[in-house]
C-alpha cells in the first residue's frame, strides 16, 4: 500500500510517523492556504473573538509562503 511504501522512507526507521493526505498540492503555498482556511478555524473555535487572518509557512531561513484572508 501507499502507507507501507512511505514508511520505508522513514527519517528514523522503526519510529512511528504521522502521514497526512491533503486535498491540495503540498506546496508551501497550498499548505499555508489549507491551514488558514481549514485548520485554523477549528483549532481556535473555542476562543471567541480570535480570527486568524494570515499564515506564514517558512520553507528555509530565507523562503516563505503566506496566505491571507480577503
Amino acid at each position: 500500500t501507499a502507507r507501507e511504501l512511505l514508511a520505508a522512507f522513514a527519517v528514523r526507521p522503526g519510529e512511528p510517523q504521522k502521514l497526512y493526505c491533503l486535498p491540495v498540492n503540498p506546496t508551501a503555498e497550498g499548505m499555508a492556504q489549507y491551514l488558514l482556511e481549514r485548520v485554523a478555524p477549528g483549532l481556535f473555535a473555542d476562543l471567541p473573538g480570535l480570527e486568524v487572518t494570515s499564515i506564514r509557512l517558512w520553507e528555509t531561513e530565507s523562503c516563505m509562503a503566506e496566505a491571507r484572508t480577503g
